[in-house]
């Protein structure tokens, strides 16, 4: 068990705030980037591309997203830090010893899980607020300060109820299971936060969000007959992004039982229903594959689970939780899982970058239009200031798509094989 120190968590007090303040940092220049950045070179973009994606784009994105993986990793070292302080203050302790046989001490435990979700989300405060004001700075956020601010507000009381649940869960499962309560609590995490929510037939209802189907006229048609000749009938929505992002996307969405496309309505106004059907064919080919990439993602997910729940139990000397330490083994389970997250993402991102490779492939074979998916890579790029290349560290690490300048080469090879070009001709 992690020991109870007043010293420590004196300590971790002041590392942890010297990490918030630290998650701004990387965002300080909040001004538009200059025509050139000493240490990047451009990759070459094929001739015919250069009216989609010119030299000042790719500065641009660079310039932009920067700061984000500094500040993430900032952020994700400072939830450490303030769930150390936490463990090491010995509150789960202390309010077990007064609260654990009262009436009350339900009550006592929800507010408990409530004060280390609010001190977790508000140790990753600041990185939200510069992530916003960078934003802003560059024109990617539509949204003044005030509203945003709204925003953020009406998105909490849903994660934090989940984690609250998530955690009591967690706790029962100690209290039930004795030495098994690590076992048991991986499964039902799994399954009641994993599993289950597949099956559910009614689309996911977030609070700033709205879809409405796409409207009927040309545009809706030919993204109908791109649905129709690969034989899946999905419904496109479109989702009302222009109030909140000036970013553009395309979508699966949904849960296994009950998928549909999502077109935000800013995609529909930059791109051409040609454009649109590539990536309509791009997310077929997710719904194509979709129980072969779920079932590596769940996997993975179990595997992450199994892991945060071994490390916690180590960390809690393999004893058997009882009454008077359930609340400061929950602690250290939420910090482990911050821990076994993160270091699970790169496994995560490699599955994503698979099926998207897949999905392009898809998509490619679906509309035999490999001019219009390399336009409509580097657009994307461009409107969502997204980098073409990315540092090898970077890359495998934290990047969930495949280079935008290797799917335009893949695109080159695809449509250069000689039967393809006799397909298109034909």
């Amino acid at each position: 068990m992690i020991p109870v120190s007043s010293r420590m968590f004196r300590i971790y007090i002041i590392l942890t705030l010297m990490g918030m303040a630290a998650q701004i940092i990387p965002f300080l220049n909040f001004f538009p980037p200059s025509s050139s950045l000493s240490d990047i070179s451009m990759p070459a973009i094929p001739l015919d591309l250069k009216d989609n994606y010119g030299t000042t784009d790719f500065f641009l994105a660079e310039k932009y997203s920067r700061p984000f993986i500094t500040g993430s990793l900032i952020r994700i070292s400072t939830l450490v830090l303030a769930m150390l302080a936490l463990i090491s203050s010995g509150i789960g302790n202390k309010i077990e010893a007064k609260y654990g046989q009262c009436r009350i001490r339900w009550l006592a435990r929800f507010l408990f899980f409530l004060f280390v979700y609010l001190t977790l989300y508000l140790s990753g405060m600041p990185y939200r607020l510069a992530c916003y004001f960078h934003s802003a700075a560059f024109g990617m956020t539509a949204m003044d300060f005030w509203t945003w601010l709204g925003v953020v507000g009406i998105r909490l009381p849903v994660p934090m109820l989940l984690f609250i649940f998530k955690y009591t869960l967690v706790f029962c499962c100690m209290y039930i299971f004795r030495q098994r309560w690590w076992l048991a609590a991986a499964v039902s995490v799994f399954v009641v936060f994993h599993g289950a929510p597949e099956f559910m037939t009614n689309r996911p209802m977030t609070p700033v969000r709205e879809l409405s189907p796409l409207e009927k006229g040309p545009y809706r048609t030919y993204l109908e007959n791109v649905a129709n000749q690969a034989g899946i009938r999905l419904d496109i929505m479109v989702e009302d992004h222009s109030t909140r992002s000036n970013t553009v996307n395309c979508y699966l969405g949904g849960r296994v039982s009950n998928r549909y496309v999502v077109l935000t309505d800013t995609f529909i106004e930059h791109f051409s229903p040609q454009e649109a059907g590539v990536a309509l064919a791009h997310e077929l080919g997710h719904k194509n594959r979709e129980l072969t990439a779920t079932a590596a993602r769940k996997i993975l997910g179990l595997s992450e689970l199994f892991f945060g729940f071994l490390l916690a139990l180590m960390l809690t000397g393999r004893q058997e939780i009882g009454p008077g330490n359930g609340l400061q083994a929950v602690s250290i389970v939420v910090l482990c899982m911050i821990v076994s997250v993160n270091l699970f993402r790169p496994g995560s991102n490699a599955i994503s970058r698979w099926d998207e490779r897949e999905s392009d492939h898809y998509g490619l074979e679906l509309t035999h239009d490999a001019d219009n998916f390399k336009k409509l890579m580097l657009k994307l790029a461009k409107i969502n200031l997204e980098p073409i290349d990315l540092r090898a560290w970077q890359y495998y690490f934290f990047s969930r798509y495949p280079r935008v300048r290797e799917r335009i080469a893949y695109a080159d090879a695809f449509a250069s094989y000689p039967n393809r070009q006799q397909e298109q001709r034909d």
